[in-house]
């Protein structure tokens, strides 16, 4: 006689009650086997875009825009914690390491206490400090390394551009008559190359990625090998994407985007590109060239700065309204030949004189 194996009716776990109804109104689209207006709600992204490089040069090309943006974290933070540790500022001070409260006055009434200045810290032979958002002074004068025979490397945030600059003035004399064997220099984000003045190598190594359009081409650091009376250095390229603008000039039969392709450089997937078309000619279709050339970039903005056609402007002499709007316009471009908003209202102004059509 086999043995069957007796099936088991499925029995709910203990404390519990299985039941075989549900809830249903499908009048009002509610319960089982209904789809109610709320559970078909979604929440599609409705960004302009997802290009982080894109909307980080679009802040920093605009101060108001940085303004805007900064209301809501600025009130967040302004009554935020402050950092504390073991180690006082006299402990500091008596290890022999120079220190200074940087806000020893706290203001018992204000409505915003700013602690987000352009602050850099950087003691160099007790002389050289930048503490603050700005310094005028000449921070090289009357510096000079000891004469002991060591390597002597100078790391500095300085400005070579002129005596007056804001951020740290330094002149070429001061760097030749300092007596370091390198001086790394920040602030300037654009590389300089290697220079020498007097017997003191210095370089601005620029910054490791370009951050918007103001710090356009390959970024990178710099690698340096020194020794006393001698420096070698050579470029490192760090940066994935690069900030580049293109100019085409768009002016033939060739068309717009011909132009263009001629001026881009062989391989564009890893560039942040404004391209400013300029020339004479009609005016560009900016969404069809966007659109057709937008996927070989990484991130892809179009400047129409191109002209009218000097054969439309012949018809400023005609006796009519088109005529008369085509003379006074011509004597303000004549006025102020390299403002855009000129030619942009001559062309809108003539295409809604001639019916709304696209010039």
């Amino acid at each position: 006689m086999s043995r069957r194996r007796k099936s088991k009716p499925n029995t709910p776990p203990s404390g519990l009650t299985a039941v075989h109804d549900a809830f249903a109104n499908p009048l009002f689209r509610l319960g089982y086997g209904s789809q109610s207006p709320l559970e078909a709600t979604e929440y599609p992204s409705a960004r302009l875009t997802g290009n982080y490089a894109l909307m980080n040069s679009l802040y920093r090309d605009n101060w108001v825009v940085q303004n805007v943006v900064g209301i809501i974290p600025d009130d967040m933070t302004k009554e935020w914690f402050t950092p504390t540790g073991s180690v006082t500022p006299r402990q500091l001070e008596e290890l022999g390491i120079r220190c200074r409260m940087y806000a020893p006055l706290r203001p018992l009434v204000s409505t915003h206490y700013n602690n987000r200045d352009h602050r850099k810290i950087m003691v160099i032979d007790g002389r050289a400090a930048f503490t603050g958002g700005e310094r005028t002074d000449q921070v090289l004068a009357d510096f000079t390394a000891p004469e002991d025979g060591l390597l002597h490397i100078l790391c500095l945030h300085g400005d070579v551009s002129g005596p007056a600059s804001r951020y740290g003035p330094v002149t070429r004399e001061q760097i030749g008559l300092c007596g370091a064997d390198y001086l790394a220099l920040g602030h300037i984000h654009q590389g300089s190359g290697l220079n020498k003045e007097g017997n003191t190598f210095w370089a601005y190594p620029g910054c490791p990625e370009g951050r918007g359009f103001d710090e356009l081409g390959d970024k990178g650091v710099l690698y340096v090998e020194a020794e006393p009376g001698q420096v070698k250095s050579q470029f490192v390229s760090l940066a994935k994407r690069r900030y580049e603008i293109i100019t085409a000039d768009i002016t033939g039969p060739a068309g717009p985007l011909a132009a263009l392709l001629e001026a881009l450089p062989g391989r564009t997937s890893d560039l942040i590109c404004r391209l400013i078309l300029t020339g004479e000619g009609p005016a560009p279709d900016l969404v069809n060239l966007e659109q057709t050339l937008a996927p070989e970039f990484y991130g892809l903005t179009l400047v129409d700065r191109t002209r009218l056609p000097r054969d439309l402007w012949a018809r400023r002499e005609e006796d009519t309204l088109t005529g008369l709007f085509l003379r006074t316009m011509w004597e303000k471009c004549q006025a102020e030949p390299d403002n855009q908003a000129l030619q942009l209202a001559a062309r809108y102004g003539l295409a809604a004189l001639e019916g709304g059509e696209e010039l």
